[in-house]
């Protein structure tokens, strides 16, 4: 975790990023309405229980650091996370 904090900052971002990686590398499920890979905000938000703005706010930070991406299926990490 304290890795994601240095990439993410503090700890309500770390928990977005830690939430789109969740998401990202699970299958599919209710919450992300069956597509894999992606959520929406919200889906995250219910995830780990976060209001929905604070995670908008987070996850628009993290895309804005080339960390997520916005895809059509929702928000996703960005492919050089993973590379």
């Amino acid at each position: 975790i304290e890795a994601l904090q240095r990439v993410a900052g503090d700890l309500p971002p770390t928990l977005a990023l830690l939430t789109v990686l969740d998401v990202a590398l699970a299958p599919p499920d209710a919450l992300t309405a069956g597509r894999f890979g992606a959520a929406s905000t919200l889906a995250l938000a219910r995830r780990i229980h976060m209001p929905a703005e604070t995670m908008r706010r987070h996850v628009a930070g993290l895309v804005a650091a080339g960390l997520c991406r916005r895809v059509d299926a929702g928000i996703t990490l960005a492919p050089d996370l993973l590379a």
